[in-house]
């Protein structure tokens, strides 16, 4: 089921007396933007309330232009010649409409004025041509786009309602961890780092959006590596004192890593060869283990697609004879899946 943020823009116009306080004030619409969301808050990042409110804010950039695919921070606003070329934000804190400062439609210069969103509101750079929007990410941040929608000065009295629709961009890995028994926890130790690749050795860690045809692709800028971060702090996961196994399953860790496209068996192999997606590089006090996560949409299916703006709830059980066996239940937030493997030392 898809998770989406919608967001709709409502035109309206002003004509109270307070809002004329400069020549032709009548003659600008100003935008106001309301927002909603699917589904019910569990955690901080990523993002999941029904609804923006003070406890989660859901906070987006907003590129606005007139001019097509093309979105430069210019600064104009509509204002004098009806040209829009602003790079501003929005902070919903509730289902209501809201006002987008600094931004209008011009009665003497009608013209269709385009939008775009972006979440997280700060840290987008656009290239030379204004037509690229990347955004580098650490594992913490629920990176979302919603493509080109437009609107205009409102003719005959008739609203344009433009909706702005948000999509995930990133694939979720929520992490489960248990020790089969106390004697199993003592021997493999504190986990004293756990961090995730794809199964090339990468970790895609910069979103690229090009704004023409919403096409996104994914390079590596800066990290080898992702952490994972507390469920419960978004801190990364261990921290410096370490995490001790517990017979109890506990969620403890989750990542927002680059997506994948999953196959279900090697594409260069005849036979039917198990392929890893992603790769978990675990180090505890007396060893260290690569873990590769074969993913599956349900018990004994695998997945195949783009992992994008799915979510994986993956369980690692250590268990006697040196194996950690990874397997998983199925929540919401666009789920993907399971992963699934054996490790044996």
């Amino acid at each position: 089921m898809d998770r989406r943020i919608i967001i709709i823009a409502i035109i309206s116009l002003l004509f109270n007396a307070c809002q004329k306080t400069q020549i032709g004030e009548d003659k600008l619409s100003q935008v106001y933007l309301s927002a909603s969301v699917q589904e019910e808050p569990m955690t901080r990042a990523p993002y999941y309330s029904t609804e923006p409110s003070a406890q989660s804010p859901l906070e987006a950039a907003i590129w606005a232009s007139t001019t097509r695919y093309i979105y430069p921070a210019g600064g104009s606003n509509g204002r004098t010649d009806g040209t829009v070329a602003v790079h501003t934000t929005a902070r919903f804190q509730s289902a209501s409409e809201q006002l987008i400062a600094g931004i209008y439609y011009n009665q003497d210069h009608i013209t269709p004025v385009y939008f775009v969103g972006l979440h997280p509101a700060s840290g987008w750079i656009s290239n030379a041509e204004n037509t690229v929007a990347s955004f580098t990410f650490d594992g913490r941040q629920d990176v979302m786009f919603a493509p080109e929608t437009t609107g205009q000065y409102p003719e005959n009295g008739q609203k344009t309602v433009p909706a702005l629709d948000f999509n995930h961009l990133l694939s979720q890995i929520r992490l489960s961890i248990q020790a089969e028994s106390d004697a199993i926890a003592v021997a493999w130790g504190k986990i004293n780092s756990i961090k995730l690749i794809d199964s090339n050795g990468d970790s895609n860690s910069r979103a690229n959006i090009n704004l023409n045809n919403g096409g996104v692709t994914f390079d590596t800028p800066s990290i080898n590596a992702y952490n994972f971060y507390s469920i419960s702090s978004d801190a990364i996961f261990p921290d410096s004192q370490g995490y001790e196994l517990k017979t109890e399953e506990e969620e403890i860790a989750y990542v927002l890593c680059a997506p994948v496209t999953a196959t279900e068996k090697d594409q260069y192999s005849s036979s039917v060869v198990r392929t890893s997606e992603y790769i978990i590089r675990l180090e505890c006090e007396y060893r260290q283990i690569d873990i590769p996560l074969d993913l599956m949409s349900a018990e004994e299916t695998y997945y195949a697609g783009s992992t994008m703006g799915k979510q994986f709830n993956i369980r690692l059980m250590f268990k006697a004879g040196d194996t950690i066996t990874v397997s998983a239940k199925i929540t919401d937030w666009e789920t993907g899946g399971i992963g699934i493997g054996k490790i044996e030392e």
